[in-house]
């Protein structure tokens, strides 16, 4: 995926991706660990660092914080496992970073049961 991300916005960054990519692929571990040392390898403003920097969830804990603050007291949730997923769109002129997660009530009664899904999504320009 590196790669061909690195291929469609930052060609010359291909050949830095491909040193690296034994450690990203292979290793154990958090991917978003792995994903911050692989950053700092790179030039930061490259445009591949830029994309890359919007894959973390850390990213997008001020809009779950907010979430929470504003629902959690009276709609107690959390995350379905295996429900949250990174998609990246290419358009005319953006290149859509679009994280997708799924929620669910913490009492599973059927009286007390809920979903819903929140979706968050990073545009930038090609």
């Amino acid at each position: 995926m590196l790669i061909t991300l690195g291929h469609l916005f930052d060609p010359a960054a291909v050949q830095q991706l491909k040193v690296n990519q034994n450690f990203v692929i292979k290793s154990v571990g958090d991917f978003g660990d792995k994903l911050q040392k692989l950053l700092t390898t790179f030039d930061p403003n490259s445009k591949i660092i830029r994309l890359l920097k919007c894959f973390p969830l850390n990213c997008l804990v001020p809009s779950i914080l907010s979430l929470r603050d504003q629902i959690y007291d009276r709609f107690r949730f959390k995350e379905i496992k295996g429900q949250w997923t990174i998609t990246v769109k290419l358009t005319g002129a953006h290149v859509l970073i679009i994280h997708k997660r799924r929620e669910q009530a913490h009492d599973d009664t059927p009286q007390n049961y809920f979903e819903f899904a929140w979706e968050t999504e990073f545009a930038f320009d090609r």
